[in-house]
């Protein structure tokens, strides 16, 4: 029987923890951070990796094997609030819906850039 409630014991407090760290993202159950909220108030977010889900509208490709550029909208039929994308020359984007996740870069006299990890087209 000790056993048992030194079991149970425990994986009420591996829920616990499990559960407090979802309460640590302020984007709801998703995770995704929307473009209001990063723009509305962008020191929150410098440094940390985020997702966020939008529209590419197009690329510019630096020299070489360098890291390139991309537009990030906040949808195709209402482009209203706009990121620049710092891309890795590993990852590939074309335009349209992606589903992004990057470091928020704080960029002077502009809107913060996010560093890309991954982008998966939608």
């Amino acid at each position: 029987m000790k056993k048992q409630l030194i079991l149970i014991g425990i994986i009420a407090m591996l829920v616990t923890v499990g559960l407090s760290g979802c309460s640590e993202n302020n984007n709801s159950d998703t995770g995704i951070v929307s473009f209001q909220e990063l723009l509305g108030n962008s020191t929150k977010f410098y440094g940390q990796n985020i997702t966020m889900k939008g529209y590419i509208n197009g690329t510019v490709y630096g020299v070489g094997n360098s890291s390139y550029n991309a537009f990030f909208y906040d949808s195709s039929s209402n482009p209203q609030y706009v990121l620049v994308l710092d891309v890795p020359s590993d990852i590939v984007i074309h335009t349209g819906m992606y589903t992004i996740t990057g470091t928020v870069i704080k960029q002077i006299y502009a809107t913060p850039k996010l560093t890309v990890i991954s982008a998966v087209a939608i």
